[in-house]
């Protein structure tokens, strides 16, 4: 699994997942969306993790969605905010 916007490390049993764009304060997208769910299905399938913590890269854990790309962000299909 190539991840291009989260980051996932295991240690003694504690699965760490990163969100990871710091410059626009770790703003949910879509490509961080599919990468969350193939990182919880890994731990899910993982019998070592036997925790999940979730934090963000830089000084934001996460500043929501990431309205600049488009709208309905949830669905998969964009549409490009009017300015």
């Amino acid at each position: 699994m190539e991840l291009t916007q989260t980051r996932y490390e295991i240690e003694k049993g504690v699965a760490t997942v990163i969100l990871y764009r710091p410059e626009q304060l770790n703003a949910f997208t879509h490509t961080m969306r599919k990468e969350l769910v193939e990182i919880f299905a890994a731990a899910d399938q993982d019998d070592s993790v036997r925790a999940v913590v979730v934090t963000g890269a830089g000084k934001a854990f996460c500043a929501g969605a990431d309205l600049s790309i488009g709208v309905p962000l949830l669905t998969g299909k964009s549409r490009k905010v009017k300015k």
